[in-house]
């Protein structure tokens, strides 16, 4: 799975002018730090935290982790 180091660097901006982290979403749903981190670059798929980042950041989780999901929405099964 290819990195999305620039979503990763503008999820981070957004999320610190909000004045919240990483480590904070983190902690609210009860994973490591580097959990989120790793979804937010792509090395891994999971919808509960591409939802709880996207809602802190005020964008569509379809949008901003666009390349897991379909032209309707529909989450695309993640393959090894």
């Amino acid at each position: 799975m290819e990195k999305n180091i620039e979503r990763h660097r503008m999820i981070k901006a957004e999320l610190r002018r909000r004045g919240l982290t990483l480590a904070g979403i983190a902690e609210d749903l009860g994973k490591k730090p580097t959990s989120i981190s790793g979804c937010c670059l792509g090395r891994f798929y999971s919808q509960a935290i591409q939802e709880e980042v996207s809602r802190r950041i005020e964008r569509s989780h379809t949008d901003l982790f666009n390349e897991r999901y379909d032209e309707k929405g529909a989450a695309i099964p993640q393959t090894r």
